[in-house]
């Protein structure tokens, strides 16, 4: 755990923030997250909020710029993290210790950030898109917000960071899903 302060240190952050850890492409939806910090920030919110991933997209190369640039417009340039592409232990750390993780895409394919705060323990906010849906079903620690709607983003931001911390029993859960996995194997490698 002393690795992970470290991380918190190295990066500057303060010990209260959120984070979301996708690449920097359009339909990965920041800007619904900028707007939910300028909300909160207007009610009288410090939140912080940290952001990692690849900062350059092939198909829309200046939306980097675009969103550092809708930071100052905003004026949240004290609660908004750019990171960029850390390494993954970094990562990992970050996610443990932040308040939720938040996953506001428009549209994904199976999200291996919701995995790996899953397996984590941390608590989730991500759009209500039906991958995300299916993917929380039963995971006690998760809220999710009518995509693209921050005022609603704002508000679960505000609920989730209220939200006991019971921990899911989700060690049965990975434990389950090992059992039926096996035995899909087992049936498939005596046919």
């Amino acid at each position: 755990m002393k690795e992970c302060y470290s991380t918190i240190d190295k990066f500057n952050i303060p010990q209260h923030f959120f984070i979301c850890c996708n690449q920097f492409y359009k339909h990965k939806n920041h800007v619904t997250i900028f707007k939910a910090i300028q909300l909160l920030k207007k009610g009288g919110y410090n939140i912080c909020v940290v952001f990692t991933g690849k900062e350059y997209d092939d198909r829309h190369p200046d939306f980097f710029k675009e969103l550092s640039e809708m930071v100052n417009v905003l004026e949240i340039k004290d609660q908004v993290k750019m990171l960029g592409f850390i390494n993954r232990v970094d990562q990992l750390c970050l996610m443990k210790h932040a308040v939720a993780v938040i996953q506001p895409s428009l549209f994904e394919g199976w999200s291996t950030v919701i995995e790996d705060a899953k397996a984590l323990q941390v608590k989730v906010i991500a759009s209500n898109i039906s991958v995300h849906r299916e993917q929380l079903e039963k995971y006690g620690l998760s809220v999710l917000f009518q995509t693209s709607n921050e005022n609603e983003l704002a508000k679960s931001m505000l609920a989730v960071d209220a939200m006991d911390t019971i921990v899911p029993e989700y060690d049965k859960n990975i434990i389950a899903f090992a059992e039926n996995f096996n035995m899909i194997i087992d049936t498939i490698s005596t046919v």
